[in-house]
């Protein structure tokens, strides 16, 4: 990533801050978003995006965020993983068959990986979307008169 745009982002990501603090939420959102747009697996950024839909109660632009990070940094562990494999073949074909036997590997040959910050995303989509599904089921339905 060039100096320039690792700064730009920066500059963005100190502004949003900025308007945060006065509480300007849509412009602190849409600042975000153009963080997270230019640097997907910008973890301050893409947190801070999850709270502040959490703020202004929009579970479902919450949900968006959440998935659209998971799968940026899956997508990133799977790349440095296969950079791993290439750069080390020889370790992985010599340790492959002990992992598979100690079910550290899936079902591709990939070491199976459980990141903090993942786990946290994935059970907080789990909660969302279980909190959405009541809340749907609870509204009651228009009886027509």
């Amino acid at each position: 990533m060039s100096k320039s745009r690792t700064t730009n982002i920066r500059a963005q990501y100190d502004v949003a801050a900025a308007f945060k603090r006065d509480k300007n939420y849509v412009d602190t959102i849409k600042l975000y978003e153009n963080v997270v747009k230019s640097e997907p697996l910008h973890l301050d950024a893409q947190h801070r995006l999850m709270v502040l839909y959490r703020k202004i109660k929009e579970p479902n632009k919450e949900i968006k965020i959440i998935k659209r990070a998971i799968t940026a940094y899956r997508k990133r562990i799977k790349s440095d993983q296969h950079g791993w494999l290439k750069r080390n073949k020889e370790k992985a074909d010599l340790t492959r068959e002990l992992a598979s036997s100690l079910g550290l590997l899936d079902t591709n040959g990939l070491a199976l990986y459980q990141n903090e910050t993942l786990f946290k995303w994935e059970n907080r989509l789990l909660l969302l979307e279980q909190r959405l599904a009541r809340s749907k089921l609870k509204k009651p339905t228009k009886k027509n008169s």
